[in-house]
């Protein structure tokens, strides 16, 4: 389930998430479905990672949410002017 969640996620499910406020929410979900399937396999070194990182997103769902920076903003950020950041 989680690796066809990131086979279809593009922009356009990226933005639908975003304006639904469930982005965090989402990737938590898919992270930890992630995490029980590798433990499912016997192989999961980085279980407690991913549950961390679950823990993090769950919180960030509860308290912020993403909102798109103005241009001016956006073109003087370095992570978007060096390519860190794909979407716009």
């Amino acid at each position: 389930m989680a690796r066809a969640f990131f086979l279809c996620m593009n922009e356009r499910s990226l933005q639908f998430h975003i304006q639904q406020n469930d982005y965090f929410g989402t990737l938590a979900t898919v992270l930890d479905l992630l995490r029980q399937d590798l433990d499912h396999r016997g192989y999961n070194p980085h279980a407690a990672t991913l549950s961390r990182l679950c823990n993090e997103l769950v919180y960030l769902q509860r308290s912020h949410r993403i909102e798109k920076i103005e241009a001016r903003e956006r073109d003087s950020h370095p992570a978007i002017r060096s390519g860190l950041a794909s979407f716009s």
